[in-house]
Order: C-alpha cells, then structure tokens, then sequence
C-alpha cells in the first residue's frame, strides 16, 4: 500500500490554510470511508490543527520513529488520537529544539511508514523553505499553494512558486487555491492566473461566519455548517481528489509515484544521479524507462526548437554576452524547458531525476549536452566520444568509459556546428573533419561519416584552468627537484631545448612550465596551432595558426606565424608543435640570435626525435643535402627532454634528458645527463622507478657559469653501485668507460670542453 500525500502550503500567514487542510482531510475521511491522517507541519509549532479539532496533547515524529519499521507498522494503528470525524492526527514536534534536531531523513521515514498504513495523508505546511520543508514537500504527490486574492499574497505566491520551479517540482505537482475570495477589493481570477503563471485550481469563497464559527466550536466546517457555501467548495474538492472516477481511480491516484516517499530515503540531495538499477523490479522495466525519457527528451527538443531559434545561439554569443544577458538567455531557456518537461514527462519519478534531466535539456539546447559535466570536471583531461553512445574520458591518466550518452547522431553532429560555427568554419561531407577551440581554450578535433565509419566523433582535450608549475610535477613525480633545477638553469642560460614525446605523454605541459622559465624582462613570442599555453610573464605575444576558410582560403600556417615573428624584436620563440617546414625556419631562427627558443616534436627517444626534425625540414620543400640539415640541428639544439606515459597507470613524466654534444661525419653524438629507470609495478598497476644522474656533466656547464648561473655539478653525480647497475643496459651511456667528445665524467674529474660543433 503506498498513500497518497497531499500538501496545503503557504509561505504566509493569515490565508487559512490550517482551515482549509483540517477540513479536506475530515472530508476526505467522510467521504472515502478511508484512514486519513492529518500532519501538522507548520514550523512556527503554534499547533492551529489540534486547536481547530478540539484535541490536546497529539503524538509527534520523535514519538512515532521507534514503530517505523515493518514489524511495527501495526503498532501505529490506534496509537494516534483519533477525530470522530475519522482523521488522526500527528504533530511535527512540541518544541523548537525537536524540530531542530528532526532529520530530513527521519522525516522520510515517518511519513513513508504512515504511507503504508494510511490511505491519505493532509500535511498542514508553512514556513519557509527549509531542508524540513522541501522534504516534506518532495514526499507529496500534490501541493496547494494557498493564497487570498490581494496583491501581497499573490506577490508572496509568485516568489514561492519559483523558488520551487528552482528546485525542480515540476509544475503539474503545484496547484493554485485562492481562499476568502469575493471581498470587494480582490484580484480577479484571470489577473492572479496570468500573474502566477498557473490557472487557478480551486476557489473558496470568504465565509467569516461559518469559518469562525466552525473554530468557536473546535469542530471542521464540515460538520458544523455542512450546507455552508465554504463546506460545499470543500466538499467538491474532496469528492474530486478520491472518487474513483478517473479511470477508476481518484485524482489523487492517478498522480506520479513518489520515488522518496516509496523507497523511504530524502531525494534532497540533488546532485546525485539515481541508482536506475535500484528503481525497478527488473532490466526490461528499467530499459524500458530510460527509452521514454529518451523518447521524450527528443520530442522536448523539437518543441523546443519551435518555441526558441536555437540555431541562433552558439556558444560565442553565450560566452561573449553580458552576464545578464546570459543569465536571462539560460532562465528563459530553462523555463521553457521546465514546462515542455511537466507536459511530456509526468512519469519522471523524482525530483533529482527530474532536475538531471532538465539539466540535461539545457546543455543540449545552450551548450554541448552529456559533454558539459564532463568539461567541468577537473579530474578529466580528454574527452573522446566515439559514437554518440560510446564517450570515454581520461581521468588521472586512466581511459575510462562513462555512462553518458547523446540521444542519437544527429544530437551530436548538432553540437559539433555548435563549436564550429562561431570560428566561420564549417564541417560536411566535402569538409569531414575539423580542428577548434571552446571557449576556454580546450581543443577540439571532430570528424564525421563518411571518414568515420561508426557516426560523428569528437576528442577534446581540455584546458587546464590553474596551468601546472614546476613544483606540481615534481610533486606528481613527473622529475625531480635536481632535474627541474638544470632545466631552469638551460632556460636562463638560452640553451635551445626540443621537447619530445609521443601522443598525450605531456609536451605540451612541460613546454608551458620550460617557458615560464624565461625572465619576465625578455618578449616571448608563442606560436601555436591551437593556442594552449599559459604563461605566466607579462611581455608576450601569443599568434595561432588559421585553417583555410569555407571557401578555402585564408590559410595562415605555422610557417608563415614564425616567418613573421622574426620581424617582430623576439627574445625567445615558442613553438607548439614542430611538424612540417617550420622547421627549418625554426632551426634557422636558433642559430641567427634567437637563441633560448622551445618547441616541441612527436617522437618516441631522443635519437629519433632528431631524425623526426631532419624529416620536417624537408616539408619546407628545398633540396637541402640532409648533412646540411644536420649540421644546422646539431648546431641549433641543445638539450632534448624526452616524455613519456605508462600503459599500466597513465603517469606522465620525463623519460630523459639528452644533450646533444656535435657532429660526428654524419652521426649525431649525444649523451644521456638523466634518466628514469622503472623498478617495478604496483598495486594497481602503479609503476615504481627512480631519476637518475648519469654521471655526465654537460658540455655547456662552464657557458651558464660564465653568464653567471651557478649550478651545483653535484646533481651529475651518481649516488651509489645500485644506480650504475640500473644504467649500464643503455646504448647511450657508458659512465664506466668511454664518454663522448667534450663529455665530462664526474666520477673521475672535469676538463675543458672543446667547442661545439
């Protein structure tokens, strides 16, 4: 058995609402011949219900609460004081201190429990609208809101009625009762609905005579003045919430099932998705639920798109509108929304499924739908949709498959134009794939059928809000704290570095914290394909490359934004990405003054990252001998930081860092100053190394020295016979033995370098 709750609510006072719940309830009891409890649940604990009946002394929640378990359910019947109207009555509590320390979730219990032995429950509430009250009214399949025909309290109902709408009630659960109507001074019916924005539900005319006197005698109108027009209206409503006359059900019944009020736990917390599994008896119930809400966020859409010129909205204009403007586009929105939901999806069984719901609408219609919570989450730092039903996320280095979805491809391709329009580009089967930015800066790389075989697919990788300093990647045992100090001294010391690595290894975020080495007294020019880079100096200036337009041209690549920024008096040139004949004009730019620049490159060693240089420079299209090539890229790079992540748990860090000595005939001599050495895999696939020193001093050491940057040549030196055991299995560094040319080993003392070159 599940009762059915019914709530006379008003934030007001002085509108009888107390009258009118004690005499719906004595009515209903009449009339049903069924258990009817009345709730006293004013929060100002005057106790009007057990006034207006005649009763002293009524039990309370804390005295209920010991007998609300399914054994003790029986116990109930008679333990409350009985009206011989038929009602019982239950108070909220005695006193203030009661009702304070009265938990939503005990409220729940209670009020579940007697939903299992009553067939209607009144709940007389008042007050404003705390956590006891919103639970109270979450638990109710039907709330009158009361209020008397002046302007005030029409006002006071307004408020209520959206602050409830902010809660997520939906509207179809909220009925308008005007109470003492037909004074001479009062708002029309027409005016209060059109002002409410509801129709009126219920009037009730003002009958001082039958109100105040029903109250003299401690007894409802009802019974006291049963042929009174009040005791009529009453009667009408009564007769209409429990005669079985819609579909053999009474009105009451035929409302939604309250999910709280059945599974006796608070639906307060709206942030939380519900549990599907736990809702139903059965998968077929449970897949045939979550079908029609889609089905019928998919009609909401297209109702939508009838009421409101969506396509009109991008997130641009979202982003770049004054902030009331926007919040008066999202309210507006959100509004609509509300009561497309209340028409077409009555069946929702709860406020916080409801408000997801809602939730979900709104990001689809102003924003990029299931991908919003997503690209607000700060664990996440790539989003990958595969289909509109497949999205993946990577959180904390880790590939995860999560449970949100797009209704279908079209909803999907429809937020792709959503991110791509603002940027004048456009994507279709002549045009498939697409390169873009949000808003924020995260970036952004879509491709549709017919390349994409499986429907529309998005990866986007996001931008950090708080960019990473050094000391969060020592702290991530991404290198250490002797490593992080060598990098600034290259910096500041205007060694040219490459940073290597492969896809989603960290480049760029290394490439972000290397150039926020650079003294702020120094122009700094970044150039990028997709501006990613945060710097933390004052002095630069960021350029980003632009694809061809929809009729294609316009096209601004790498090549001319670095071409370009050597007219513009740079101290240092940062480079995204190196990948085609910018490459050249990049080497060239190091070796002509600008030296101290950062770029970085896909590669997966050192070795091959110079060779992936070499490749590059030839996308410049001239016919360079390729020992030229060499000589200019032995001559431009100092130092390669090479990164790298672990498929057992996704951690990111410095694999090593190569110098790069000269020249050799036509071989690149490079040597190996630190590196990682994994030792083992933890619990949970955790990998355990260390950072170690290879025992090789730069080449360059005595050039920082010179320009007055000190730095200790004890990081260099090798700390035990453990470390050289973990390093003698590498090509590249034989600290035993043999050293490169120019190459200084610190266990056995240092010379003067030669020149470089």
């Amino acid at each position: 058995m599940s009762g059915r709750v019914l709530s006379v609510y008003s934030t007001k006072g002085g509108v009888g609402k107390t009258l009118l719940a004690v005499n719906l309830a004595a009515d209903m009891a009449i009339q049903a011949q069924a258990r009817v409890l009345l709730v006293d649940f004013a929060t100002s604990l005057s106790a009007d219900c057990s006034a207006l009946l005649g009763m002293e002394g009524p039990k309370t929640f804390r005295d209920v609460l010991p007998f609300v378990s399914d054994v003790d359910l029986d116990l109930l019947r008679g333990f409350l004081p009985a009206h011989p109207s038929g009602i019982e009555i239950l108070s909220v509590a005695h006193a203030p201190q009661q009702l304070k320390a009265l938990k939503p979730e005990e409220i729940v219990r209670v009020l579940s429990a007697m939903a299992r032995v009553y067939e209607y429950i009144v709940i007389d509430a008042g007050g404003p609208f705390g956590d006891d009250i919103v639970t109270v009214l979450d638990l109710s399949h039907l709330i009158l809101l009361v209020t008397t025909a002046d302007v005030l309290s029409v006002n006071q109902t307004r408020q209520a009625i959206e602050q409830l709408r902010n809660l997520h009630f939906p509207g179809n659960q909220l009925q308008i009762v005007v109470n003492q109507a037909g004074l001479k001074d009062d708002l029309d019916l027409g005016t209060i609905s059109s002002s409410l924005g509801k129709k009126v539900f219920a009037q009730f005319p003002y009958e001082p005579e039958a109100a105040f006197g029903s109250i003299k005698r401690a007894n409802p109108v009802v019974l006291s003045y049963p042929r009174s027009a009040l005791s009529t209206r009453i009667d009408r409503l009564a007769v209409h919430f429990i005669s079985r006359k819609h579909g053999g059900k009474g009105f009451l019944d035929t409302l939604p099932v309250r999910r709280a009020l059945t599974e006796g736990r608070p639906s307060t917390n709206l942030d939380m998705r519900p549990e599907l599994e736990t809702q139903f008896s059965d998968a077929a119930e449970r897949d045939a639920y979550i079908q029609r809400v889609k089905d019928m966020k998919v009609q909401v859409h297209q109702r939508l798109l009838e009421r409101l010129d969506l396509k009109k909205i991008n997130l641009e204009k979202l982003e770049g509108a004054d902030p009331a403007q926007r919040d008066e586009m999202r309210q507006r929105t959100q509004r609509a929304i509300s009561d497309l939901v209340d028409e077409l999806g009555a069946f929702i069984r709860s406020r916080e499924e409801r408000k997801r719901v809602v939730q979900e609408l709104l990001d689809e219609a102003l924003g990029l739908g299931p991908l919003e919570n997503l690209l607000s989450d700060e664990r996440i730092s790539e989003i990958m949709v595969n289909r509109h039903d497949r999205i993946y996320i990577e959180r904390h280095g880790r590939i995860e498959l999560t449970d949100c979805a797009f209704a279908d491809n079209r909803q999907l391709l429809g937020v792709i134009e959503r991110i791509v329009a603002p940027l004048g580009r456009r994507i279709d089967e002549s045009t498939p794939f697409v390169d873009a930015r949000l808003p924020d800066g995260s970036r952004v790389n879509a491709i549709i059928p017919p390349l994409a075989i499986q429907g529309p697919t998005i990866t986007i990788r996001k931008f950090a809000s708080k960019p990473f300093t050094v000391h969060d990647l020592i702290k991530i045992d991404a290198m250490t704290e002797e490593m992080a100090r060598f990098l600034d001294a290259c910096v500041k010391g205007r060694r040219n570095i490459l940073i290597s690595g492969g896809t989603s290894t960290g480049k760029t975020t290394m490439l972000n914290v290397m150039a926020s080495f650079i003294p702020g007294t120094e122009r700094i020019i970044t150039i990028e394909d997709a501006a990613e880079l945060q710097l933390p100096q004052d002095h630069v200036v960021r350029l980003e490359a632009r694809p061809a337009n929809i009729e294609g041209g316009g096209a601004i690549t790498i090549r001319d934004l670095v071409r370009n920024a050597l007219r513009m008096r740079p101290d240092r040139i940062v480079v995204g990405e190196c990948r085609g004949g910018e490459s050249l004009d990049m080497l060239q730019a190091m070796n002509t003054g600008h030296d101290g620049s950062l770029t970085t490159i896909h590669a997966n060693s050192p070795r091959d990252s110079l060779s992936r240089l070499e490749t590059t420079v030839l996308f410049a299209g001239f016919d360079i001998p390729s020992l030229a090539i060499r000589q200019q890229i032995a001559a431009a790079i100092n130092v390669v930081l090479q990164m790298g992540r672990s498929s057992s748990d996704g951690s990111r860090r410095v694999l090593k860092v190569t110098e790069i000595v000269t020249l050799r005939g036509s071989e690149f001599v490079t040597q190996d100053l630190f590196v990682f050495r994994q030792v083992r895999v933890g619990s949970g696939g955790k990998v355990h190394g260390r950072f170690l020193p290879t025992g090789v001093m730069p080449t360059f050491l005595w050039d920082l020295h010179s320009r007055g940057i000190d730095l200790d040549a004890e990081i260099f030196r090798l700390a035990s016979e453990e470390d050289r055991e973990l390093l003698k299995d590498d090509a590249d560094i034989d600290v035993l033995t043999v050293q490169p040319p120019g190459a200084i080993n610190i266990a056995t003392g240092s010379a003067q370098p030669p020149a470089r070159g």
